[in-house]
């Protein structure tokens, strides 16, 4: 699994970090800053942490060639993972008070996801494919878990179950939940493109592809984690013009990203042609109601790594294309669009 997002924009104008899904920004708790992934040259990149109402920032020291940034629930620390061609893959924490930076895992990796109380992150180890729990700050080892295959699925999300060592994970676009060392399957589809847990811990709702000519292009399925029964939910309304480009093609869906309220979602959609492409973020309530088009995206632009707020108010995503970039902030139903921060790429 490719993390290091952003460094392949020259090459590939974003075509690669779009397909991926990788979190490359995430919101403070208070909801007034985001920490994201940003291109320091056309080789590297560094974190920085955004005021979104006045567009001031601040980069993270130690932060070179990291991603998948993860604040912690309590606003004390933001962990991240940090790879380059020439060293380890490593997952680091910075201390939001200190203004300093620790190596916390070597040869570990994200997605990174704090437990409710930010005593513990979760991440992730290859060969073998395991999920690892830290302490905080100390970066401490407390439990590992075989994970069930070797594609985890960064874009559909993870997530700690409340007041348990549990977590939910994305294996293969399969969602699992892992008790102890055991590993069940929630799904069996192998399609899963979103899912958020309610912030009890009681209900799991997730999104799949669907091919359906008249309806969007995925639907929505929900969970009670104690029966461990899935329902489907009433289908999303048809999502007209949205869903067509002008030669009518259906679009490919990228990640599906619910509100931590499970009453809103965002989702991408992409048309790739011959010799352009073109794609819209789309906001929605979960019946498929009050539809709008977040941002206009031109010709030749992606909008990747939608985020919302901690309370589900605002959204935060990033639009690029082949050597610009800008951080866009957006009420969660998709107006009050406004650019926060702009970049240029340089080339070679």
């Amino acid at each position: 699994m490719s993390w290091r997002v952003l460094q392949a924009l020259v090459v590939v104008a974003l075509l690669a970090v779009m397909g991926c899904g990788e979190t490359i920004l995430d919101w403070s708790p208070d909801g007034s800053r985001v920490v994201v992934q940003w291109p320091r040259d056309s080789q590297t990149t560094v974190l920085r942490v955004v005021n979104v109402t006045t567009g001031a920032f601040r980069t993270l020291p130690g932060s070179s060639d990291a991603g998948v940034p993860a604040w912690s629930p309590d606003g004390r620390f933001i962990a991240f993972a940090r790879h380059s061609a020439h060293s380890r893959p490593t997952v680091c924490l910075y201390d939001v008070e200190a203004g300093s930076t620790q190596e916390l895992l070597k040869d570990a990796h994200g997605p990174l996801v704090w437990r409710e109380d930010s005593a513990r992150l979760l991440a992730f180890r290859s060969d073998p494919d395991r999920a690892v729990s830290l302490t905080v700050p100390d970066g401490y080892l407390t439990w590992e878990a075989q994970l069930p295959g070797s594609v985890l699925e960064d874009n559909a999300g993870c997530a700690w179950v409340p007041n348990t060592d549990n977590i939910i994970v994305n294996v293969g676009n399969d969602l699992w939940i892992i008790e102890g060392a055991e590993a069940t399957r929630l799904t069996t589809t192998g399609d899963v493109i979103g899912m958020r847990l309610s912030t009890d811990g009681a209900r799991l709702t997730w999104a799949r592809t669907c091919k359906a000519s008249d309806l969007a292009p995925f639907t929505l399925y929900s969970m009670s984690l104690k029966e461990r029964s899935g329902q489907r939910l009433p289908l999303p309304l048809p999502m007209g013009r949205i869903c067509t480009h002008r030669n009518k093609e259906r679009p490919d869906t990228f990640p599906v990203v619910i509100d931590p309220n499970s009453r809103r979602l965002v989702v991408g959609l992409k048309w790739t042609g011959r010799r352009t492409f073109h794609a819209h973020l789309v906001a929605m309530r979960l019946d498929g109601s009050d539809q709008r088009a977040v941002a206009t995206i031109g010709p030749d632009e992606f909008a990747i790594s939608p985020s919302f707020s901690p309370a589900g108010r605002r959204l935060a995503f990033i639009v690029g294309s082949k050597n610009r970039i800008r951080l866009v902030v957006a009420n969660a139903d998709g107006t009050g669009c406004r650019t926060v921060m702009r970049g240029i790429i340089s080339g070679r």
